[in-house]
């Protein structure tokens, strides 16, 4: 297994700085949102049941933000489905869908 610089075990992800996040929560938010959430990219799209999912992708510049992004969707009492670091390499604009 590869050996991440800066780390004392093989495989370990270095989460301190800047990372590319996927965030996906039950529910349709206003675009309003986006300064208090990162400025992050909203994707939203209605199921076959009628119900609502928003993505969120984009660069976060550390935990601290990652963290307060979190607790803004945690402060609005919208389900968190799901969190996913990235490749860096990705591309913003792909929802991962």
């Amino acid at each position: 297994m590869k050996k991440v610089p800066g780390t004392s075990r093989p495989g370990t992800v270095r989460y301190a700085g800047p990372g590319t996040y996927r965030i996906e929560i039950e529910g349709e938010l206003s675009a309003d949102w986006g300064p208090r959430l990162g400025d992050l990219r909203m994707t939203s799209w209605r199921s076959e049941d009628g119900g609502c999912l928003t993505v969120l992708r984009g660069r976060v510049c550390d935990q601290a933000a990652l963290a307060g992004i979190l607790n803004t969707i945690y402060e609005l009492h919208v389900p968190l489905l799901s969190v996913q670091r990235l490749d860096d390499d990705a591309s913003p604009g792909d929802t991962g869908r």
